[in-house]
């Protein structure tokens, strides 16, 4: 399977939530194009992309402000395609999607089905080597979502078009509408309710003599959250970050897994204090 870049054309399947079209443009963060036009989708610039252990991000410093990793949506044929840093691309057909959920600052997990990762399709180039492939398709295998963080430039509105029509596929095709006696459906939005995983994590955070206070989405990665601190905090690149456990010890945390285990006791407690010494 192969996705151009130029125009395509779809036909049949559901109509989308109206949105005026707009042009393709390689200046535009963002586009939606009317189900009844040549070459219909939706395409929308990423700053983060992420599963399991496999991250890209927007190269701040192209020249070209909007570049890889993109999210494009082909409603018509029901199947989203990421584009890669490298233009490698993933498909993914609705159908390997249990749900998708929106957090906050345009922040959005698409949970995987486990039983149908396999019609996850994928194309590459010449810049992927064997063991890049190979190492692309084990995180997917790894992952029981996929991480998109849309770029600043993208608007809240758009991704609400395009999260509530993906959702509205993904309920009716696991057949999760139906109708009552009166004739008023079922249905039920995943968009914007991240069930468990919908926390507002506070942290208490010690540096030299200051403690500052944090509040962040429970979705985060460790990685952005150690970014946040380090803008608002005005430091260089924080390498590690310590917490206490239930003995009163330090431990370092310097992965993604270990921020977790930190926060299984934020869980218990209700509070997480973390250190930053110099």
């Amino acid at each position: 399977m192969e996705e151009n870049e130029g125009v395509f054309f779809m036909s049949n399947a559901h109509e989308p939530p109206s949105q005026s079209s707009k042009s393709l443009s390689n200046s535009d963060a963002s586009y939606i194009r009317d189900w009844k036009t040549e070459g219909a989708c939706a395409q929308l610039y990423l700053s983060r992309l992420q599963f399991n252990k496999f991250i890209e991000n927007n190269k701040k410093n192209s020249t070209n402000k909007y570049s890889p990793p993109k999210f494009r949506y082909r409603y018509l044929k029901e199947v989203i395609i990421l584009y890669l840093i490298n233009n490698g691309q993933i498909f993914i057909p609705l159908r390997a999607l249990k749900c998708i959920e929106k957090g906050i600052n345009k922040e959005v997990k698409m949970i995987l089905r486990e039983d149908k990762k396999k019609l996850i399709e994928y194309n590459w180039n010449d810049n992927y080597t064997h063991g890049k492939k190979i190492a692309i398709k084990e995180n997917i295998r790894a992952s029981n979502y996929i991480f998109l963080k849309f770029h600043d430039d993208v608007s809240i509105k758009e991704i609400d078009i395009v999260g509530l029509h993906i959702d509205h596929l993904i309920n009716k095709n696991s057949s999760r509408i139906s109708l009552s006696p009166n004739n008023e459906s079922s249905w039920y939005s995943n968009w914007g309710l991240l069930k468990d995983d919908n926390k507002e994590l506070i942290i208490k955070f010690h540096i030299n003599d200051e403690i500052r206070i944090f509040l962040f989405d429970y979705s985060l990665q460790f990685q952005e959250i150690k970014e946040r601190i380090e803008k608002t905090c005005k430091l260089q690149t924080i390498r590690k970050l310590k917490y206490k456990d239930n003995e009163d010890e330090f431990i370092t945390i310097s992965s993604h897994e270990e921020f977790r285990i930190a926060y299984s006791l934020y869980s218990k407690n209700k509070k997480l204090e973390m250190w930053y010494f110099q």
